[in-house]
């Protein structure tokens, strides 16, 4: 059985105000901000030596999100990597922009993928809602198809039935790492043509460039919110007179047999010491705070930060690959 709106806890309702195009808190960041709404249409397009194809498949909600709405999540990924997307879409409940790169024969199990996360798992209506997909490709490593439009991607065959399913995926995503196209072609993973791909298509000022299989505590787009809401001082209101900013997240890795935490109390009762971690913070709540600023300078060269940001920041540098490099980041400063 699917899991409804309802299973989602009313404090990160679907239906807040949050996202509503006339709520009071969006249309003071609106103005604050001075953005513009913009919609998500089908594009195709070279840059490079990439063909791309943006918003092949765009969210129902996120298509009519304004700009001061809500936050994107912006990443990339193979369709090995979209069986990630149902923990995240049921924790980010606010627009997802993902771009998967599809070269050659590939482009098969990336169909197959979009349609299965839509169809077939149970947040598959939170995925129609939120996730908008884009495909790429090296323009030397052309698919033998590709849809033409929207409605060609969503009626591309798929099947939900046990008996086309193995191991929990449909058959053409679960083919042996192997056998993909891009492996069997040496082709290096372009991490950061993703990146950009998955940014520049967002309609929201604020973005949330991440990692597919990093997931965010829940609330974070309603507490992020209320707190540029709240504090005016932290949002970049004049590029003129004030420095560019980013607003970083910690990441925390856990061990393979823990569960994933909701929120800062739940996580700190898997932190080593936390007794010491608590008395630091007695008044520990679910409030997002800046707490710290820093540059990344220094001992913090490499520092590969997570970060909340708008779309002015400069782009990720596109000659780093995956496999080339350690620092993929290179432009935070």
């Amino acid at each position: 059985m699917r899991e409804s709106y309802l299973d989602v806890p009313s404090q990160y309702s679907l239906f807040r105000d949050i996202i509503s195009n006339d709520s009071f808190q969006s249309l003071t960041l609106r103005q604050l901000l001075k953005c513009n709404d913009r919609p998500l249409l089908m594009k195709r397009f070279r840059r490079g030596k990439y063909w791309i194809m943006e918003n092949v498949v765009v969210g129902r909600k996120s298509r009519h999100m304004g700009c001061a709405d809500s936050i994107t999540f912006t990443t990339h990924g193979d369709y090995s990597f979209v069986d990630s997307l149902e923990t995240l879409v049921g924790r980010w409940l606010a627009p997802i922009s993902l771009a998967i790169f599809a070269p050659g024969h590939d482009i098969i199990a990336t169909l197959e993928a979009i349609q299965y996360v839509r169809n077939c798992v149970p947040k598959s209506d939170l995925v129609s809602d939120f996730v908008t997909f884009h495909i790429y490709f090296p323009y030397r490593h052309m698919p033998e198809y590709v849809p033409l439009n929207e409605t060609e991607a969503l009626e591309y065959p798929y099947s939900c039935a046990a008996t086309d399913i193995i191991f929990g995926k449909p058959s053409n995503m679960n083919r042996p790492r192997e056998e993909m196209y891009r492996l069997q072609q040496n082709l290096s993973y372009p991490i950061n043509v993703g990146r950009n791909i998955a940014r520049t298509a967002a309609n929201t000022h604020f973005i949330f460039a991440c990692d597919l299989q990093l997931f965010p505590s829940l609330g974070f787009v309603d507490q992020f919110l209320d707190m540029v809401d709240r504090n005016h001082s932290i949002l970049l209101l004049d590029p003129k007179t004030q420095q560019p900013r980013v607003y970083p997240v910690p990441v925390f890795e856990l061990r393979n047999n823990e569960s994933l935490p909701n929120n800062k109390t739940e996580l700190l009762e898997q932190v080593p010491d936390q007794k010491r971690w608590l008395r630091r913070n007695p008044n520990l709540t679910d409030e997002l705070q800046v707490f710290s600023v820093s540059t990344r300078t220094g001992k913090f060269r490499s520092w590969e930060p997570f970060y909340v940001s708008d779309n002015a920041e400069p782009l990720f540098d596109e000659k780093v690959s995956w496999e080339g490099q350690s620092s993929k980041r290179v432009q935070v400063k």
